[in-house]
Formats: structure tokens, C-alpha cells, sequence
């Protein structure tokens, strides 16, 4: 889960440019990865499978 302290530093960013984010969850378990999908679906986040 993302911290407290990051989220009030990236609600400050209100500027125009492309920044990537990496959230990656805690665990491989399916229950960790659906909160971080839906994490980036909450805040319009684009979501890339790091990964690939």
C-alpha cells in the first residue's frame, strides 16, 4: 500500500509532465496485485507490466 507521506507528495505534482511510477505489490499474492491494479485505476494511472 502506498504511504501516506507519498501520496501527499504526489498529489503536489501539478505540473504537466509524464512521470512513471512504479507500484509493485508487497506480495505474488493475487489479492496484492488486484489492490495495485486497482490503485492505478483509482487515480488514472497508467499501469505497464514491468516485466515485459
Amino acid at each position: 500500500m502506498i504511504s501516506k507521506r507519498w501520496m501527499k507528495l504526489l498529489v503536489t505534482l501539478t505540473d504537466d509532465k509524464q512521470r512513471v511510477i512504479a507500484l509493485q505489490p508487497i506480495s505474488q499474492k493475487e489479492d496484492a496485485t488486484r489492490l495495485c491494479i486497482e490503485t492505478c485505476i483509482a487515480r488514472n494511472w497508467r499501469l505497464v507490466d514491468a516485466n515485459a
